[in-house]
């Protein structure tokens, strides 16, 4: 009797083996097995899904961004001050559901609402009960470069507070779909590399060409003087307010610095480096 039951024993326990040997290795314990890295026709070693942010769903294949549109949302705000009206475009990324299209839909209503709470704060402060010519702050959106993951677009602000005149001024939003973060300038060039001087000289010689450079220190090669610039597809577009670099009746001033230019220092492997020569 016990040498069948040991008989059956041993023989459930070649079965077993057997099993598990079919099965593979199991999983690391709290996790699963990563698929094997995959090579190129090169032999390189490709990123598995493993190197994918956590934050980012993975794709099957590269992003291409096609279909990515933008679209203006406008909204009226109430004030809450006799007086005072704030109509804003806010710009709006639609035509690919993911979730870094979200990440740029919610900064780009940040930075809207940014200028509106700035503008309540003035009023707030400066209003008396009825101001004698009604407040306002509107704006427009200009688009200067959506392609690739790159979105670049020029927000300009229109801005009545008492006075002479309407104050208008500018503020550029520079995104990368592909890293989820706005663009700083010096991300263009590569590290360490003298890019204010470069990108300064070229704008200052436009400038002293219009006959509207009253006030050169306003293009000095400083980060304050060079906050505001855009991506085209054939170079950099800097933007100066009124006040600037000119006086108010001659209107804000804009720059295009061409690629080839800024080539030697633009970064290969950067936001733009597709698009420089």
């Amino acid at each position: 009797m016990k040498s069948a039951k040991l008989l059956f024993v041993i023989a459930l326990l070649v079965a077993l083996s057997t099993l598990a040997c079919s099965l593979g290795t199991p999983p690391a314990e709290g996790g699963t097995t990563a698929p094997p890295a995959q090579q190129d026709t090169d032999g390189d070693l490709l990123p598995t899904a493993t190197t994918i942010p956590p934050t980012i769903a993975p794709s099957p294949t590269p992003m291409t961004w096609e279909g990515l549109q933008l679209e203006l949302n406008e909204k009226t705000i109430d004030s809450g001050i006799e007086g005072v009206t704030i109509t804003m475009q806010v710009p709006h990324l639609i035509g690919i559901a993911d979730p870094r299209v979200e990440m740029f839909n919610s900064a780009a209503e940040s930075i809207v609402d940014a200028q509106v709470q700035e503008f309540l704060d003035l009023a707030a402060e400066l209003i008396e009960g009825t101001p004698d010519f009604p407040w306002y702050l509107s704006n427009g959106v200009r688009v200067s470069y959506l392609d690739g993951g790159l979105v670049s677009l020029m927000l300009d602000f229109d801005s009545y507070t008492g006075g002479a005149h309407p104050y208008p001024y500018s503020e550029a939003v520079n995104y990368d779909l592909n890293t989820s973060h706005l663009l700083t300038l010096d991300e263009l060039f590569t590290p360490g590399a003298d890019y204010l001087n470069p990108v300064a000289g070229e704008a200052q010689t436009q400038l002293e060409a219009t006959g509207y450079f009253d006030f050169p220190e306003g293009a000095d090669p400083t980060l304050d003087n060079y906050q505001d610039w855009n991506i085209t597809s054939a170079g950099l577009l800097v933007h100066f307010d009124v006040y600037q670099v000119a006086p108010y009746a001659a209107g804000p001033q804009t720059v295009a610095i061409p690629y080839p230019t800024l080539a030697a220092i633009i970064d290969p492997v950067g936001p733009i480096g597709d698009l420089a020569p």
